[in-house]
């Protein structure tokens, strides 16, 4: 499988995929993982399950989401981490909402939680 960190190198990598090196059948999981501060936890949950992933799923470029969270913090970790996960069917569904909206929707959870919660992107390949 591969395995994406979403930054300027890996979205140039991205761009120069080639859809036809891989079956239609294959899935694309774009993953978000999100640290959050605990005393703004409750209301980040409630934005992300009533606005922000309706707001993602809304660019009709993904089928399906689900929202994890890790069981295994370490003993000194601050805050909550979270795993959310969106299906593609094709990479060129991830390349639009990539170039399209990302930005816009990324751009909209810092405006509203701001340093109390800090993500990075991946992009997974179901083989």
């Amino acid at each position: 499988s591969r395995f994406y960190i979403i930054n300027d190198q890996a979205i140039e990598t991205l761009n120069n995929f080639d859809p036809s090196t891989n079956p239609s059948t294959y899935m694309f999981i774009y993953n978000i993982t999100f640290n959050v501060e605990t005393q703004i936890e409750a209301a980040w949950l409630k934005w992300m399950k009533n606005e922000h992933i309706l707001d993602i799923l809304g660019t009709k470029n993904f089928t399906e989401h689900r929202i994890l969270r890790l069981v295994n913090e370490h003993p000194d970790a601050s805050g909550t981490t979270y795993a959310v996960q969106f299906t593609a069917i094709s990479i060129t569904d991830v390349q639009q909402y990539l170039a399209n909206q990302g930005a816009v929707l990324q751009n909209e959870l810092m405006a509203k939680f701001g340093q109390k919660v800090l993500s990075f992107t991946t992009l997974l390949e179901e083989i």
